[in-house]
């Protein structure tokens, strides 16, 4: 106000420059950025977000061993025996037989048969040593042998047999023998048949009676 008079000048040169007002000027130019406001309140939590895919599985490092436990209880019963293994050498059966025979005219039909136990599994060459005593039977013609059988095989003596039978000694009264031998067993039962053939033209179909002890040992 210090460029006019007095209060007067002021007022009129204000009118005038109230009337003679133009039009707006261009628009000026942006100021500078404010500084930065207070930190506004915070915002609500949003929603749980969805579940993310299963993570993968380490396995952990081996632990230390454990203590040693206690003993257990005792072992089960006893188990069932065994077969029966091989007969060794020199193992001997021991067969006696006190009975009566029937005599043929022949060596085809055995006057005698009879079982005796064998040990299966005991198969090769076996000592035979037989010996036989007939009271009330007296022929010097006659013709003896024993032959050892299975279900499927028949196993003849090496010295006498059917081909080649023995001759008993006899005298007025009796008749008696022995002999020794070999015969190989081949088979697998646990019994043989024993069969004592003897013929004699004029004791065909008798029955005397007879003492018979046979020995098989292994060899």
């Amino acid at each position: 106000m210090s460029d006019f008079k007095n209060y007067s000048q002021y007022s009129l040169s204000r009118q005038i420059c109230s009337k003679n007002t133009g039009s707006q000027g261009p628009q000026g130019f942006r100021g500078p950025q404010g500084d930065t406001g207070p930190k506004g309140v915070p915002g609500s939590t949003g929603p749980t977000g969805a579940r993310g895919p299963q993570g993968y599985c380490c396995v952990g490092a081996t632990g230390p061993q454990g203590a040693q436990g206690s003993v257990g209880p005792g072992g089960g019963l006893q188990g069932p025996t065994g077969p029966t293994g091989p007969a060794g050498t020199g193992y001997t059966i021991n067969t006696t037989i006190s009975d009566n025979l029937t005599i043929r005219d022949n060596l085809i039909i055995p006057a005698y048969t009879s079982n005796i136990s064998f040990p299966g599994v005991s198969t090769g060459n076996w000592a035979l040593s037989w010996g036989i005593s007939e009271p009330e039977f007296s022929d010097p013609n006659n013709q003896f042998c024993i032959t050892l059988s299975d279900s499927t095989t028949k196993y003849l003596p090496t010295i006498y047999n059917l081909g080649t039978p023995y001759t008993l000694n006899t005298n007025s009264f009796s008749t008696t023998g022995s002999a020794n031998d070999i015969v190989t067993i081949g088979g697998l039962e646990t019994y043989l048949t024993l069969n004592i053939y003897q013929s004699s033209l004029i004791y065909d179909s008798s029955n005397p009676p007879f003492n018979f002890t046979v020995t098989l040992t292994k060899v």
